[in-house]
């Protein structure tokens, strides 16, 4: 007699449970070995076929953004836990988490240092090909000679403040030359010092480390730290800062500088509050503004109302007692308060706003 399982002999039923039992017997072996749970056999052999896309870690999407003398851009996480900064006062280990932006200062080889030097002082020499020539070459060295030639075209020296301030005048231009404005939170650091912000304070020292390893999208990267300018770093989570806008504060020429760095399709909220009062008016007004009163205003914002904008070329946006939107573009936030055209300077108090950034795309 022949039983059927399933509708299948029973022999061959029983062949492939032998079979079966086998497979996983010889699969919770191999994890065991391995020293694994025998369920995480199937993930030591896909190890040995090396890493998955899922396996290998990945930059996160808020990953810090490092910004190259040449004006490109890498984001990824830089392999270190503490950055070691050498300031007057001694030396500082900063914890990464706690970074928000670094600008780095020009790094000039010592050696570049000494020619840069001898033909400075070239600059006045009695001899006029001797002069000549150092000009040229100054010219030829471009960029690392600006610092130098900046304290050059302090001297007393009517030839040598003469030739400096030419010299200075070319290569800043021939710097400037097809390049768009950089953003002043990442522009580069002007003498020999680094910055270096964190939430809690502003640094001003030497980082002494010479290469940066980034892990980026593409695979590990290095990077020497003669062709960074700045990095920025943000927070996994949301950001946040309090500040304080004085009615002095005024566009279009007088914005308040937050300190605070906006990311590109950030989201962005800011609560304000507070009252002003006009001296001889009799008037007083939120962060909405008033709009009692006619006459022209900054972009026809009502008067005295809290207005933004994002980067120092950045369109002007009302912000008024809340605010909420995503960041056309990356760069620093500035606020102010348009003016009361009929009494600019009779305005006295103050607003707080409450700034809070998270996500990016």
């Amino acid at each position: 007699m022949i039983f059927r399982t399933f509708g299948q002999p029973h022999g061959l039923w029983i062949r492939r449970c032998a079979l079966w039992a086998v497979a996983c017997t010889a699969a919770a072996g191999a994890g065991t070995l391995a020293g694994l749970q025998p369920g995480a056999a199937q993930d030591a052999a896909s190890a040995e076929k090396g890493s998955t896309p899922a396996e290998k870690e990945k930059p996160a999407a808020n990953a810090p953004i490092f910004f190259l003398r040449d004006q490109s851009k890498i984001a990824g996480m830089p392999k270190f836990e503490t950055l070691e900064v050498q300031t007057q006062y001694g030396n500082l280990a900063v914890p990464r988490e706690q970074l928000v932006r670094i600008r780095f200062a020009r790094r000039i080889a010592s050696e570049l240092r000494d020619q840069i030097a001898t033909h400075i002082g070239n600059l006045g020499n009695e001899d006029f090909d001797r002069r000549e020539e150092a000009t040229g070459k100054l010219r030829e060295i471009g960029a690392p000679a600006i610092e130098a030639l900046r304290a050059a075209a302090k001297s007393p020296s009517d030839e040598l403040k003469s030739r400096a301030t030419v010299l200075l005048e070319e290569i800043e231009k021939q710097g400037a030359e097809g390049k768009p404005e950089a953003d002043a939170s990442v522009a580069p650091m002007r003498g020999s010092d680094d910055e270096v912000v964190t939430h809690r304070m502003t640094i001003k020292g030497h980082i002494s480390v010479t290469e940066f390893v980034i892990e980026s999208r593409y695979g590990e990267l290095k990077v020497a730290t003669d062709d960074l300018t700045a990095a920025v770093f943000r927070a996994a989570g949301p950001q946040a800062t309090k500040v304080e806008i004085a009615p002095s504060f005024q566009p279009p020429g007088n914005w308040l500088d937050t300190k605070f760095d906006v990311e590109k399709n950030q989201k962005l909220k800011i609560e304000a509050s507070g009252t002003l009062n006009v001296r001889n008016y009799g008037i007083s007004s939120g962060p909405d503004g008033n709009r009692d009163w006619g006459g022209a205003s900054f972009n026809n914002f009502p008067m005295l109302s809290l207005v933004g904008k994002i980067g120092k070329r950045g369109q002007p946006f009302l912000v008024g007692n809340g605010y909420t939107g995503k960041a056309k573009d990356a760069g620093r936030l500035y606020l102010a308060i348009v003016t009361f055209s009929p009494y600019p300077s009779g305005v006295t108090g103050s607003y707080k706003a409450v700034v809070q950034a998270s996500g990016s795309e």
